[in-house]
């Protein structure tokens, strides 16, 4: 419990700070990608180790480099992926996966139509065989408006490593399953927060669906369900095809 306060405070502080200085037009510390805690996130999906239940959490900022902050802006992000196994009390709750997801990207373009040109590299920190990593270059393409919002990311995988696998005849390409790109579509309401992330590799037959739905409980809390079905919820599973289901708290939508 003393981390989940932990992690809230923290994520607090952060939006508190994004949010104070939106409006005197500074934006130094800014939420990325979507902030959340799913104290209860349960997979129908065989794992290697632990059991099904458990916790999961993302913590997501970006800072600018320099830019005036509406045309273009230089950015540099940190995101963070975890799963918890908090239940498994006879294996003294240990994490099950973490990763570690820093990027650089330039933006550019306006309020309802901008581009994010950049370079992310992800990895789990883990060592041989459980060792994974990808390096990749992105493009992308998101059209805003008051109701929907539409993202299109196009990436090249520059470098991958899926660890020096025990039965290396079942090592995969992590390209065979996050593919080459994702698309995502959302629906913004005062109340509702409905947003669909999907990729595909034609090529494999491979690839994902991740929905994400809240409401707003105060007017920076909302209650989040979440549904992942397919290959690559962490790097650990990228070739293990993977259905889960999360209940939380989003801190940004």
């Amino acid at each position: 419990m003393k981390f989940i306060s932990l992690f809230f405070s923290i994520l607090l502080i952060f939006q508190g700070t994004s949010f104070a200085q939106e409006e005197q037009g500074l934006k130094f510390l800014q939420l990325h990608k979507f902030n959340y805690l799913h104290p209860y996130s349960y997979t129908t999906s065989d794992k290697d180790t632990g059991k099904r239940s458990e916790l999961k959490y993302q913590f997501s900022i970006r800072i600018p480099f320099f830019g005036d902050g509406s045309r273009y802006t230089l950015f540099a992000a940190y995101t963070q992926k975890s799963l918890w196994q908090i239940y498994d009390k006879e294996g003294s709750r240990p994490f099950r996966e973490t990763n570690y997801n820093p990027e650089v990207f330039y933006r550019f373009g306006g309020a309802r139509v901008y581009s994010d040109i950049g370079y992310a590299h992800e990895s789990n920190g883990r060592e041989d065989p459980e060792s994974r990593s990808w390096d990749r270059i992105y493009a992308k393409v998101a059209w805003v408006s008051d109701l929907l919002n539409f993202d299109l990311n196009i990436w090249h995988i520059l470098v991958e490593d899926q660890g020096k696998a025990q039965f290396p005849e079942k090592t995969e390409p992590i390209k065979d399953f996050y593919g080459h790109g994702d698309f995502r579509i959302t629906l913004k309401m005062d109340w509702l927060f409905i947003s669909t992330l999907t990729r595909f590799n034609w090529s494999t037959n491979k690839g994902a669906w991740e929905t994400d739905i809240s409401f707003r409980l105060t007017e920076n809390f909302f209650l989040t369900f979440q549904h992942f079905l397919g290959y690559g919820d962490t790097l650990r599973d990228y070739n293990n095809y993977t259905n889960r289901y999360g209940i939380g708290i989003m801190l940004n939508r």
